[in-house]
């Protein structure tokens, strides 16, 4: 079985949507929930569980949420990320 952090997002999937309508969708009930983010930068993406939704909205406001990875620590997902809500 893979890892999660080895799955690789399919931007086809009907379950896949950008950061800021899974912030529309379930608002802070989406804190303490896993989701499937993708590689940006130094992130490598994978599974990582959300702790905050619009942690800076006057500084940041294109961060929709917060999340915490397994091996990088926290990083912001900003609002046009595909995403996908694993738990």
């Amino acid at each position: 079985m893979k890892d999660l952090r080895d799955i690789i997002i399919d931007n086809e999937r009907a379950d896949v949507v950008t950061a800021k309508t899974l912030v529309k969708r379930l608002g802070q009930k989406l804190i303490g929930r896993t989701v499937m983010t993708p590689q940006l930068g130094d992130y490598p993406g994978g599974a990582a569980v959300v702790i905050e939704i619009a942690p800076d909205p006057i500084i940041a406001p294109e961060i929709s949420f917060t999340v915490n990875h397994p091996t990088f620590g926290e990083c912001g997902v900003f609002e046009y990320e595909r995403v996908r809500l694993l738990s």
